[in-house]
């Protein structure tokens, strides 16, 4: 009768754990998880880190790299734009002077006079042409020469080139002007000055892409027309990018090619990005098999007077939504979109880059804010708990106390729980009869009196074993753990396995396993 009442009070026990006390331990760290979850977006909303710094990095480097491909892009097409009505316009001066001088063009080989005369004619309209394109500077070659009996005669060719004296500001309201190219008589009325390289006459051995504008010429000059790649000017430490656009007559004739510049120096102000992004370069280059070759293109920094004169490479390998480039010059992040800015070219590639460093610095400081915000977490956690502790941990335990003491009495501890689960002992008490006052002491006794083989198959059992692990350590058969089960059940006065483990586990909590040994 003492065993089954026993048997009741521990079911009794189990069953209600799995009522009222479970649903509200539930619903107290629900409360705890969603006072985490407000504390975490509450973190993330001030420190303002929804994303990680690649992906921040990422957008804010596409963005600037739209804008700026946007800008270049638009310069060069208004550039292109303007050189196709110069060459018009050209075409029809140069025309118009011939006939009213009465010679053809091809008599303008070794008659150094009439090519004089003829540059005098055509300067306004170049100095027109210059002042309406946004650039450094303008050009026209004809396809004649001063002296052919010189050597290399084919390769020097007649025409004017017009530069800005010393660059400061685009687009300036009265620039001064220098002669770069050109015959110094056709321009003694306008006062300029020559250009410290100054020469008559080109040499086309610096101006490659002249053959392949001549080649190419149409009269839909919107077809023929061709941006060369940056290169040094002849004599001068100034890299620049030209425009050609042939320069064809009435009836097909092509007289030469004409064009503006756009040098490093009118690039970099013009281009200067707005600051945004502390040290961002912009750099239109060609991709070479071994990276980026910045000798062959133009670059700009920003508007803080930040500017890198690239050379040599960059090679390139992708990392989270963009670039990692290196060179001579450094490591930096970046990301690049090809470009066609003439249709006589191949693609050219437009980049924006940041230094690598910079880069790692804003990584540092995310996974520095990061470990802020899991500490706060943590902390938020530990004193979470500590007050779930203390409002509902510790009220049972102090109730559960106090109903040891005054079990007798049958009072009321004024914790809802702890007071059905008095009302649910006494009527478990009712029905199995007297309960006995001390079933742990009694069980330690009982203890004592076990078998050395039965005391081992206890500790198995306190330790988590199964049935089949216990007859493998122990190397008995099933039926003999069965038997030791029983003598066991009846001198400890039990009659399942989970009082035992029951009653095993209070022995760990209390340091009395020396009690099964």
């Amino acid at each position: 009768m003492k065993a089954d009442g026993h048997a009741k009070i521990i079911a009794g026990i189990r069953g209600y754990l799995t009522g009222a006390m479970q649903r509200r331990l539930i619903l107290y760290t629900f409360a705890l998880v969603l006072l985490l979850g407000v504390i975490f977006m509450g973190a993330i909303m001030l420190f303002g880190r929804f994303l990680y710094a690649e992906q921040r990095t990422s957008e804010t480097l596409a963005l600037q790299l739209s804008v700026f491909e946007r800008d270049v892009t638009n310069h060069f097409d208004f550039i292109a734009a303007c050189g196709i009505k110069y060459a018009e316009e050209l075409s029809a001066c140069l025309e118009k002077e011939l006939e009213a001088g009465g010679i053809s063009f091809d008599a303008l080989n070794n008659d150094s006079d009439a090519i004089e005369g003829l540059q005098a004619a055509l300067y306004a309209t170049i100095r027109r042409a210059f002042e309406l394109a946004d650039c450094s500077g303008a050009y026209y070659l004809l396809d004649a020469t001063a002296n052919t009996a010189l050597p290399n005669a084919d390769r020097s060719k007649c025409g004017m080139y017009l530069k800005i004296a010393n660059v400061n500001v685009t687009q300036p309201v009265d620039p001064k002007l220098v002669l770069f190219r050109g015959y110094a008589g056709a321009t003694d009325n306008n006062r300029l000055e020559y250009h410290n390289t100054w020469a008559l006459e080109f040499n086309l051995n610096a101006f490659p892409e002249y053959d392949t504008v001549m080649e190419s010429a149409d009269k839909n000059l919107n077809s023929c027309f061709l941006f060369s790649d940056a290169r040094k000017l002849p004599g001068t430490w100034e890299k620049v990018i030209l425009l050609g656009v042939p320069i064809v007559g009435k009836d097909g004739t092509v007289y030469g090619i004409c064009g503006f510049e756009v040098s490093q120096l009118y690039f970099k102000l013009h281009h200067a990005q707005c600051g945004a992004v502390p040290r961002l370069t912009g750099l239109l280059a060609r991709r070479e098999a071994n990276g980026l070759d910045t000798d062959l293109g133009l670059a700009c920094g920003d508007r803080t007077g930040h500017y890198i004169d690239f050379s040599g490479a960059f090679s390139s390998m992708p990392l989270s939504g963009f670039n990692v480039y290196k060179s001579n010059d450094g490591e930096y992040v970046g990301m690049e979109m090809p470009v066609r800015l003439s249709p006589l070219e191949h693609e050219r590639t437009i980049a924006v880059l940041m230094p690598k460093a910079d880069y790692d610095a804003a990584r540092a400081d995310n996974l520095k804010e990061n470990a802020m915000i899991l500490a706060l977490l943590l902390i938020s956690a530990f004193f979470g708990c500590v007050f779930m502790s203390r409002m509902y941990v510790e009220p049972i335990l102090n109730a559960l106390k106090h109903a040891a003491k005054d079990r007798a009495a049958g009072s009321g501890v004024h914790y809802r729980e702890i007071d059905e689960l008095l009302e649910k002992l006494k009527e478990l008490h009712a029905s199995s009869g007297p309960l006995p006052e001390d079933l742990f002491e009694d069980f330690i006794s009982r203890a004592k009196t076990l078998t050395p083989t039965e005391k081992a198959v206890s500790r198995h059992y306190a330790d988590g074993k199964t049935l089949n692990e216990i007859t493998d350590i122990m190397h008995i058969s099933m039926n003999t753990l069965r038997t030791h089960n029983r003598h066991i059940y009846a001198k400890l006065n039990i009659t399942t396995k989970d009082e035992l483990v029951l009653y095993l586990e209070l022995m760990k909590k209390s340091g009395l396993e020396d009690c099964l040994i």
